[in-house]
């Protein structure tokens, strides 16, 4: 069970989607792809792709029986705010980016991320990528679950560091792996720029410099990053690094394996 390193999976599905066009504008409200009424009210129909992948959403309602109060850690009676004008972690709201991604792509996320990147990479099959009994959805006449971008209330991703450290090597790389560009070229980079009004945050990528996420400051001209949060297993620890190097930036992924 990775918690919630799985997010930074779930961005990366995203990074296909703009890939294969089905994503041309990050800044395009997400409620004119997405039908159904989860962006249709006055506080969510603004959303846009970009702040479903910075958290800065701000919306409201329910989804697979749990509203978005469940997971608001910074005050569950506060006023809510316009769309990009105040960040949350909150899993709800992950949770509608994997919705809207699987109405976007039509098809199952894991079905997309295997195809697109973890076979190209060489990982196993041994992982797994899952939803609530909850979370099924009408695609087009299919049955299809919806996947979590955590291990809240259940779901989310299994997988082995070796197929962690396959994936922290592909943005080693920049996205590209043995030759083939598997994401955009600058998709790292804008993965892992901070959001303006949350400079630990940027694609569901986050800061692993301060201990609490929403009270981070940086501290040195540098920022280390990872996968959503460090991702422990045994004795083995993943993470990125993303730091400032005469003016340039350099992306560090630490583990205990050798390169591929």
């Amino acid at each position: 069970m990775t918690f919630s390193v799985t997010k930074s999976y779930l961005s990366t599905v995203a990074a296909l989607a703009e890939r294969e066009g089905l994503l041309p504008d990050l800044d395009r409200r997400v409620g004119l792809d997405v039908a159904g009424d989860l962006f249709d009210s006055p506080q969510n129909r603004d959303i846009t792709w970009r702040h479903l992948l910075q958290q800065t959403t701000e919306w409201e309602g329910t989804l697979f029986g749990k509203p978005d109060t469940a997971d608001r850690r910074r005050g569950i009676d506060r006023t809510l705010q316009r769309p990009g004008m105040f960040w949350e972690y909150n899993d709800v709201r992950v949770n509608l980016l994997a919705l809207s991604l699987l109405h976007l792509w039509k098809k199952p996320l894991p079905r997309i991320l295997k195809e697109e990147i973890m076979d190209p990479i060489g990982a196993s099959d041994s992982w797994s990528w899952n939803g609530y009994d909850t979370s099924f959805v009408d695609l087009e006449g299919r049955r299809v679950q919806s996947v979590s971008g955590g291990g809240h209330w259940g779901g989310g991703l299994f997988i082995s560091t070796r197929d962690h450290e396959r994936f922290g090597y592909l943005f080693l790389r920049n996205g590209r792996w043995k030759g083939r560009q598997i994401l955009l070229d600058d998709w790292v980079a804008r993965a892992t720029t901070p959001v303006a009004i949350q400079p630990n945050y940027g694609f569901m990528w986050c800061s692993t410099r301060a201990a609490s996420v929403s009270r981070a400051r940086p501290s040195r001209a540098s920022s280390r990053w990872a996968p959503a949060r460090r991702a422990r297993f045994g004795s083995t620890r993943n993470t990125t690094s993303w730091s400032s190097r005469a003016g340039s930036k350099a992306l560090t992924w630490t583990a205990s394996s050798p390169a591929f």
